[in-house]
């Protein structure tokens, strides 16, 4: 008999010997280690009763559909660790809200992982921004580019150049993004400085 025989009937007696003892004793590793050690069970039944710490579902597509800004965000949902980079893609349409369209695509969905691959999607999250996910802002990144791929905050950009690079964006699309600043400012009450006494 060949090597490669021997192996396969060793590996497969090995397999029915342990089918057939876990038949007979109906234990599961699990139940024999949470036996010997009941206060992983009480530590596990605490886990469950948490709520669950994901995302089920990711935000609705939001933003006028004809807004000269359109942010798609990959990511997968179902994943607390998105919660950073969707707060920050909140906080962007709160400051644009008639600017931007931000519609989310969630990687586990059949076909989105397809395309994120095809985009070139690295680390989870990749934001395009009209298209694009590597926008020149001057005096930022590495060269004045920014690719917004991975969390925000380990990948080498942050909130900060999200939001330039938006505003690089809205003005090279004629938006006046200043306009919009001063008139934020001014419809936001209590948000003057306080002169010193």
């Amino acid at each position: 008999m060949s090597r490669n025989i021997k192996l396969g009937l060793v590996i497969g007696g090995l397999i029915f010997f342990l089918a057939i003892s876990h038949f007979l004793l109906g234990h599961t590793v699990e139940e024999v280690y949470l036996a010997k050690h009941p206060w992983e069970a009480n530590k596990m039944a605490e886990e469950e009763a948490l709520p669950p710490r994901g995302l089920d579902k990711l935000p609705e597509p939001a933003g006028p559909e004809a807004a000269p800004l359109k942010i798609e965000v990959y990511m997968m949902g179902g994943d607390a660790c998105h919660m950073p980079t969707i707060e920050m893609v909140e906080k962007a349409q709160q400051m644009y809200p008639d600017q931007l369209r931000v519609i989310y695509h969630d990687t586990r969905e059949p076909g989105v992982a397809e395309q994120a691959q095809m985009r070139k999607v690295a680390c989870e999250v990749g934001l395009f921004l009209n298209g694009e996910n590597t926008i020149k802002v001057p005096g930022r990144g590495k060269y004045g580019l920014l690719t917004f791929q991975g969390p925000p905050g380990h990948m080498g950009w942050g909130a900060d150049d999200f939001y330039a690079a938006i505003e690089q964006v809205l003005e090279s699309e004629g938006v006046e993004v200043a306009a919009i600043k001063q008139e934020a400012d001014e419809a936001a009450p209590g948000q003057q400085p306080q002169p010193q006494q």
